[in-house]
């Protein structure tokens, strides 16, 4: 069950006289086939395979209720806006998300505020208007509707693939110190302690 993989790897990862990592990576192929001795992976992977496999090995809080401990805590609703700027006609669509994955800036408050920043979509992604029945070139613009009780917050490595000369796309790493303060407040309902 993967359920007893998590809090093993857990029990191995906190115990002080584990001290080879095979051990530790052999635990956690049982929770996400994907990691591979030697092959890199990253936190944010680790994180997301040890709350998938905590959230199916856990039972749901109540009957009612159809999420589990981990959605409890981690879950948040984000919205996604596309504006028609013909006829003003707005389209809202939410959905769940347990991190959100930003761009590093100077800081998590400038992540933010340029990830939900509006932006118009190219005539190649032309969106066919629900009101006017036009493509249109809308506006796209992110949000947070329900913020978690724990938020986490991704900054991404990696900046998208650009053409090189032998036609091959080469992510950029990005390696940038970003600021951040200990106490974060990106709503006046939502405040966080960074650690």
């Amino acid at each position: 069950e993967r359920g007893a993989d998590v809090a093993a790897a857990f029990r191995a990862a906190l115990n002080p006289r584990e001290t080879a990592p095979r051990n530790l990576v052999k635990r956690l192929r049982r929770i996400n086939r994907g990691f591979r001795l030697g092959r890199q992976e990253d936190a944010h992977e680790l994180l997301r395979a040890l709350l998938d496999a905590s959230s199916t090995g856990f039972a749901k809080l109540h009957r009612e209720d159809k999420r589990g401990p981990v959605e409890a805590l981690f879950e948040g609703r984000s919205t996604s806006t596309l504006t028609c700027p013909e006829c003003g006609y707005a389209s809202k669509t939410t959905e769940p998300f347990l991190d959100l994955s930003l761009e590093p800036l100077e800081s998590v408050n400038q992540a933010l505020k340029a990830w939900s920043a509006p932006e118009t979509l190219s005539s190649s992604d032309a969106w066919r208007c629900g009101g006017c029945d036009k493509r249109v070139r809308a506006t796209k613009a992110l949000g947070v509707q329900d913020y978690p009780e724990a938020l986490v917050v991704h900054l991404k490595r990696f900046r998208a693939a650009q053409l090189q000369r032998r036609r091959r796309r080469q992510p950029q790493k990005i390696e940038r110190r970003v600021a951040f303060d200990t106490r974060w407040s990106p709503t006046d309902s939502a405040s966080y302690d960074l650690t």
